[in-house]
């Protein structure tokens, strides 16, 4: 998916309440170059230690949303139009818009829930395989109809 959209030029934009060093320690190890990656920053001190975090970066429920993020604002004035993927009902809300935005949940239930049950209604689509595929074979229709 990074793939496509890299060769395509559309911003990619990991918003994450993790860690950004293992974010990006990720990325580059299966070769993902996000445009933008929001996440807390750690401090790491002598002995290279984790020592706390930037507060300024810190990233968690109630502001893990686009608002209040320079980076996508400014990303948003050039490209109106977000694909939105997510792994908690509440990620919907990241994202304003309700004409502009695909919101699409991968639903991933624990094995002892009902993997059925209660699908959250903020999404357009809901993944339940644990698979971008379909994803992927949007975004490649898309792209072929734009360009």
């Amino acid at each position: 998916m990074f793939d496509l959209a890299e060769a395509h030029n559309i911003p990619t934009v990991i918003l994450s309440a993790g860690v950004k060093d293992i974010i990006e320690l990720w990325a580059k190890t299966y070769g993902i170059n996000p445009s933008v990656i929001l996440a807390t920053d750690l401090i790491i001190g002598r002995g290279h230690r984790v020592v706390g975090w930037d507060e300024s970066t810190l990233v968690h429920t109630l502001n893990k949303k686009e608002k209040g993020h320079s980076e996508l604002s400014k990303l948003r004035l050039n490209r109106p139009y977000s694909i939105l993927l997510g792994d908690a009902e509440s990620d919907a809300a990241m994202v304003e818009g309700k004409d502009t935005v695909l919101r699409i949940l991968m639903h991933n239930p624990r094995s002892d829930e009902d993997s059925s049950a209660d699908l959250p209604k903020n999404f357009d689509l809901v993944c339940t395989t644990g698979d971008l595929t379909a994803l992927i074979q949007l975004l490649r229709q898309i792209v072929s109809t734009v360009h």
